[in-house]
């Protein structure tokens, strides 16, 4: 599991119960003026927290990743990520290697991503040995790509479809 994702649903959940306290103490103060601070800040903040809860929750969803493609001797893993973007944007992808111990993720590629239908996922990531990863993506046609050459011991290369 990304070490991200609890801290996610753990905000989401905090919003959510600050959201239903604020709704409970609501009622016992709407009587009294002494607390007009308290409902004015209320008002403020009640749907700042209902909409940063639906974008955390429903943020969760635009990131599409692959199963963890291991290196033959078991040191290394590998991942790619496909961010989907909007109707005027590209999905962009992200490679990202770490050995297989470790909780830190590096990124190896980001650019043009693809998912389709039947859930295939681009760039296509293979380990040709032990210390060498092959990245296949598609054509950028004008968009950014950043590959890196090496990531630790491991060897990066990228090359477009054919």
């Amino acid at each position: 599991m990304e070490l991200w994702l609890p801290w996610l649903y753990i905000t989401a959940a905090g919003s959510l119960f600050v959201g239903s306290i604020w709704l409970f103490w609501r009622k016992k103060i709407k009587g009294n003026p002494e607390h007009l601070a308290i409902r004015i800040v209320g008002r403020i903040t009640s749907p700042v927290l209902f909409l940063t809860t639906m974008f955390l929750l429903l943020g969760v969803g635009c990131e599409r990743h692959s199963q963890l493609i291991g290196s033959p001797d078991g040191q290394h893993v590998a991942r790619v990520l496909v961010t989907l973007g909007s109707a005027v944007d590209q999905d962009y992808s992200t490679v990202i290697v770490r050995r297989s111990w470790n909780p830190v993720w590096t990124k190896a590629y980001f650019g043009i991503g693809l998912i389709d239908r039947r859930g295939s996922i681009e760039p296509q990531v293979k380990w040709l040995d032990d210390t060498h990863l092959l990245i296949k993506h598609s054509e950028t046609n004008g968009h950014p790509l950043d590959c890196a050459t090496k990531v630790g011991n491991i060897v990066i290369t990228c090359q477009p479809h054919r």
